[in-house]
């Protein structure tokens, strides 16, 4: 009697740098479970200049149910992670289980809990916590503005215009990753005129190139260009940010926030240097700015600066 093993349940899709949890089921031709099988992990693929993915154990043992779950965590870049898992005998050999890497659902540098544990508070106070809440935005928008960057990955689009080269920079971003799926091509497009459709560049993923040195510059393979034509020509999709958040930009965003605190603690109007914010809160509102950029902040934050 054969064994077999098929791709089962399983955390598939989870965030950069966060743990999927693929699965496996091993089990005979009266489809009974196999208990004690060993499988084998290994990875596959991974998005382009993709790191820090890695998998907890290479073997596991399925158990009385049959299942064997591998603990895979992704890598610093949105896109598909293949893993394959093996077994000697089996039909078939290995199953191939795509997981994928999002982008974080916030653009916030910092959370709430982080801006509380610098802090040292340690109790929950719905209106005080939605305040600081707020202000980890504020700070997160306003270092962002400072440096003229994402700092936090995003999906962003840049209409840019052609100039009949192999490359082009990008406006709102470095770029992470040019991929969305279900492939890359599809993200960087031109047309002829305003009311034409968009239309592919590249015919191949491959043919479409960045790199960390430059990570502001998208670059065309194969004799390709990007056309010259209508202003505005160009429409390119892509992640733009940081793949791991700087400490700096942690420790300004955390002081930023305390700042703000004691500001509201004095009874004073906390003013941040870009202009009041009017939020609702628990069928109120309150308002608030973010501070100037202290010197301090601003030598931590000034390499990161964009130059292009």
């Amino acid at each position: 009697m054969a064994n077999h093993i098929f791709q089962t349940t399983g955390t598939t899709t989870v965030a950069i740098n966060a743990v999927a949890t693929p699965t496996i089921v091993a089990a005979d031709d009266l489809f009974q479970p196999v208990p004690g099988l060993t499988i084998t992990w290994t990875v596959k693929t991974t998005p382009l200049y993709s790191t820090r993915y890695s998998i907890a154990s290479a073997t596991s043992i399925t158990n009385a149910s049959g299942l064997a779950t591998a603990a895979f965590t992704l890598g610093n870049i949105p896109g598909s992670y293949v893993i394959t898992a093996s077994s000697v005998g089996t039909t078939p050999p290995s199953v191939d289980i795509t997981c994928t890497a999002t982008a974080p659902t916030s653009t916030d540098i910092i959370s709430l809990a982080d801006a509380k544990a610098y802090m040292g508070m340690t109790d929950t106070v719905t209106a005080r916590d939605n305040l600081i809440s707020g202000w980890c935005t504020e700070a997160s928008r306003q270092i962002e503005a400072f440096i003229d960057q994402p700092v936090v990955p995003r999906l962003v689009t840049d209409i840019l215009t052609g100039r009949g080269t192999n490359s082009l920079q990008m406006r709102t971003g470095r770029i992470l990753s040019v991929y969305n799926s279900p492939d890359r091509i599809s993200n960087v497009q031109y047309r002829n005129a305003a009311t034409d459709a968009w239309s592919n560049i590249a015919t191949d993923d491959a043919q479409i190139f960045w790199d960390y040195v430059d990570p502001w510059t998208l670059y065309l393979l194969d004799w390709l260009y990007f056309p010259i034509g209508l202003w505005m020509n160009i429409r390119v999709s892509y992640y733009a940010g940081f793949d791991q958040v700087p400490g700096d930009f942690t420790e300004v965003a955390v002081q930023m926030v305390q700042t703000m605190w004691q500001q509201s603690m004095a009874g004073g109007n906390p003013r941040l240097g870009l202009g009041a914010v009017s939020q609702g809160m628990q069928g109120g509102s309150f308002n608030h700015s973010i501070v100037d950029m202290d010197p301090r902040w601003e030598k931590m934050l000034q390499k990161y600066r964009r130059l292009v």
